[in-house]
């Protein structure tokens, strides 16, 4: 492994712990509700297949193992993930990671527990923004944070209606992609200044790259 390699994945470890601390405490903050914000360990990813991989009701089949964490990880140090849990109860998992050139921070994954009686019920989605926008700001100490996007990436057609319900209206398709933005990039050589949307606050379901998801 190179210094640099190593070096990347220490700082992207860093960034990715002070995330997590942030959520925690707005998520207390904001819904009252202590929340465990950790990595999608392997603990994690057993307590998704014992508790609602199959669980009744479910609106998408993802596999967050073999099929969204592994491959996340393979792609190298720039990405996030994380679990929100609740009393030992897994309540939400987050998938997301870093373009080429730092333009873009895409939100690629976000599903809540099946059961509507879940702890976080109405706060996945919201909680999974925040950890955006925490996470951007840990990770732009060399350049405005607004310089990097935020996105949902290849949202399914079924939930575009419900971003729109919740405020983010500006959906893109291009030739190989498409997208929610969330927060568009900004070239700001001098400031870092910007109008940011705040987080939503929402009932709806939400679709992401490869299925739906629902907090």
């Amino acid at each position: 492994m190179s210094e640099q390699l190593s070096y990347a994945i220490e700082r992207y470890s860093q960034y990715r712990a002070v995330t997590r601390r942030f959520v925690e405490q707005q998520a207390l903050q904001d819904y009252g509700v202590d929340v465990k914000v950790t990595a999608v360990t392997p603990v994690v990813l057993q307590q998704f297949r014992d508790d609602w991989r199959n669980y009744p009701g479910r609106l998408v089949d993802w596999d967050w193992d073999k099929a969204i964490i592994k491959p996340l990880e393979a792609r190298g140090p720039r990405t996030y993930s994380c679990a929100f849990t609740v009393e030992d109860k897994l309540c939400g998992l987050v998938a997301a990671r870093v373009s080429r050139g730092k333009k873009w921070l895409s939100l690629t994954h976000v599903e809540g527990h099946p059961d509507p009686s879940h702890p976080l019920k109405k706060h996945v989605v919201p909680m999974a923004i925040m950890s955006l926008y925490a996470f951007r700001f840990a990770m732009c100490s060399d350049i405005p944070p607004t310089a990097v996007g935020i996105r949902v990436l290849r949202p399914l057609p079924d939930a575009l209606q419900s971003y729109k319900n919740a405020g983010y209206s500006h959906f893109v398709e291009g030739r190989w992609d498409s997208a929610i933005i969330v927060a568009a990039p900004v070239e700001q050589p001098n400031t870092g200044e910007t109008c940011e949307q705040p987080p939503i606050e929402t009932d709806e379901c939400f679709s992401s790259a490869d299925g739906g998801a629902c907090q």
